[in-house]
């Protein structure tokens, strides 16, 4: 897979999150003609951080789900910020997002909204295709 075509995608594993992988943003990103990739799709025997490392750099665009504030996707964040890589953001609840992130753009879902996840889907593909569209300079996020 080539560095165009990959979005790596920053979140918790387990339970709904794996749900809402499944069946929402891997859909969303494949349909901003990206392929999807999370840090359990490896099964290769190697260093995880080193291959987590390695996805962010050679990824084209990032997601990330910042509901629950879990301090290994804050870690994985900072490592794509580092790297002035486009990263799409989202949460459950505006208040997952620390004040030093709320200057950005953050797409945030309510499960209780009707066709939530079909909307939820929509604003990231439309965010991703925006985000691998723009100037490089104006996807640093400093």
């Amino acid at each position: 897979m080539s560095k165009k075509d990959k979005c790596f995608v920053i979140m918790p594993f387990g339970g709904w999150f794996d749900i809402y992988y499944r069946d929402i943003y891997r859909k969303a990103i494949s349909n901003a003609d990206l392929n999807p990739v999370r840090g359990d799709d490896i099964l290769r025997p190697s260093v995880i951080v080193r291959d987590i490392w390695e996805d962010i750099k050679d990824s084209k665009a990032l997601l990330a789900d910042l509901t629950n504030r879990n301090p290994n996707v804050y870690y994985e964040l900072g490592l794509a910020h580092a790297l002035s890589k486009p990263v799409v953001l989202v949460a459950n609840n505006i208040e997952d997002i620390p004040f030093d992130l709320r200057h950005l753009r953050i797409i945030t879902y309510d499960t209780r909204m009707p066709n939530w996840h079909n909307s939820l889907k929509r604003e990231i593909t439309t965010a991703l295709k925006e985000a691998i569209e723009a100037d490089d300079n104006l996807l640093k996020p400093f």
